[in-house]
């Protein structure tokens, strides 16, 4: 590519295209992120057991998106996340899973 063509496609704010390891690791960056906000959701509930519930809830749903991806899309957002927010998955997960049983 001439320097003019170059210079031409970048004024357009043309995108590039990701590499199939660049999308992924974009889409694990963003999994990485999900969680976090799940984890820090604030006031969610009038007592602490309704808001540790809601935010169970909604790291259920970001595992759920996740774990649809397979297991390798998972392994590489795990590999992003600090053992706290892991063990805080974990807990949450359960809890959900726990919750939505039937009694």
């Amino acid at each position: 590519m001439t320097d003019d063509a170059l210079i031409a496609w970048l004024e357009s704010g043309a995108q590039p295209k990701l590499t199939a390891e660049e999308a992924a690791a974009r889409r694990a960056a963003d999994f990485a992120r999900r969680f976090g906000e799940a984890l820090a959701a604030e006031d969610l509930g009038p007592t602490q057991e309704l808001h540790d519930a809601a935010v169970a809830r909604l790291v259920f749903d970001v595992h759920a998106d996740l774990n649809a991806l397979g297991e390798e899309a998972y392994s590489d957002v795990w590999a992003l996340l600090g053992a706290p927010s892991r063990a805080a998955i974990k807990r949450c997960v359960s809890m959900a899973k726990t919750a939505g049983e039937p009694q």
